[in-house]
């Protein structure tokens, strides 16, 4: 089996990326780095790794809706010793499934998040081309000025390096302490994006929960820590794409 065919199997990502993953020098066979993607592997016999995570064939794909606890990342492994959230779920539920992450959460982040070993659904959903919304809950220092919320949804300069997409923003209510608790809707994924968007109009983040990607919500998961396992016809079709993956909006 090639390669390239054999990370694709894997679930790490489609047959296109995995050719880049090689050809940038991430993968290993038996020890060695390989760079190109037709070398051929005994899939069975022969240890092939990722960014130093060994892997193996999937037998059939799996989906789950995973409404994360705050104090876990979202890695499936850390040097630091960081509980991951798939310590969380193996510990919990017994879940060994060979799951990565659809995006990330932070540590200090709770909310939905996708797990799945489908490579190809998730470059679809993180893909910035198909504008996935991702509704987020914030409670942040001070309140929002209409100046600031305009600045949400022209874009913003985050750490003078790049400028935000325009977001969403709504205020929900301002508590006693003219705190603000507020609705973010954003389509990218930046790393720390909306904790870095308040910052950078003057509103550190207290608490932050991430609500929806795109049509699926935390309606069946209410409990933090929750879990549903859910099938591939519902994930594709709620995600608005077809089963090969195109758009079918």
């Amino acid at each position: 089996m090639k390669l390239q065919i054999f990370l694709q199997k894997s679930g790490v990502a489609s047959r296109r990326k995995c050719a880049e993953y090689i050809e940038n020098n991430k993968v290993k066979v038996n020890g060695e780095t390989i760079d190109v993607f037709w070398y051929e592997v005994d899939p069975f016999n022969d240890v092939v790794e990722y960014e130093g995570k060994k892997l193996s064939l999937i037998v059939g794909k799996k989906y789950y809706l995973f409404n994360k606890p705050e104090g876990y990342i979202c890695a499936n492994s850390d040097p630091f010793k960081s509980k991951t959230i798939f310590d969380y779920i193996r510990e919990k539920y017994g879940i060994m499934d060979n799951l990565h992450s659809v995006g990330r959460l932070d540590k200090n982040t709770s909310g939905l998040i996708i797990l799945t070993n489908d490579g190809y659904l998730t470059n679809k959903i993180i893909h910035p081309g198909n504008k996935i919304d991702k509704l987020y809950l914030a409670t942040v220092k001070g309140t929002i000025s209409d100046i600031e919320k305009k600045e949400f949804e022209t874009g913003l300069l985050i750490d003078n390096e790049y400028t935000t997409s325009p977001a969403k923003l709504d205020i929900i209510r301002i508590l006693k302490n003219n705190n603000s608790v507020i609705e973010i809707t954003i389509h990218e994924g930046r790393k720390r994006q909306v904790r870095l968007m308040c910052k950078a109009v003057g509103h550190e983040v207290i608490s932050l929960k991430r609500l929806k990607i795109g049509c699926l919500d935390l309606s069946s998961i209410n409990k933090t820590g929750d879990i549903i396992e859910i099938k591939e016809e519902q994930i594709y079709s709620r995600m608005g794409f077809d089963m090969k993956g195109r758009c079918s909006k």
